[in-house]
């Protein structure tokens, strides 16, 4: 179960992206950089699943270009600081009970 949890982030940006391009049928029209950071999202739940802590850096990798997208003025509705921050904050968590567990499974 506790190896679902680190695929939330990968899942909720794969089901989010999957969907635009679904309902206005052009896949191509999503920004690359938006299916890069999925990508790096879904590699770093496969690590931490294998048991490999140094996984969440891909999320607080992605968390901080959120961050740093957010903080510029562009004229946008919605900024994206706030889930940057969120992605952060989740990646250290998943990487601190990934840490704890195999410390827990080499004890």
């Amino acid at each position: 179960m506790v190896k679902l949890f680190y695929f939330i982030p990968a899942g909720l940006a794969g089901l989010f992206y999957g969907f635009l391009g679904g309902v206005f049928g052009d896949f191509g029209a999503i920004n690359p950089l938006a299916w890069v950071c999925t990508a790096l999202l879904a590699a770093g739940a496969v690590l931490m699943a294998r048991k490999i802590a140094l996984g969440c850096l891909f999320g607080i990798a992605v968390g901080a270009l959120l961050i740093g997208m957010g903080l510029r003025e562009t004229g946008q509705i919605v900024k994206e600081w706030p889930a940057g921050m969120l992605l952060i904050a989740y990646s250290c968590g998943s990487g601190w009970l990934c840490w704890k567990s195999a410390a827990k499974r080499e004890a």
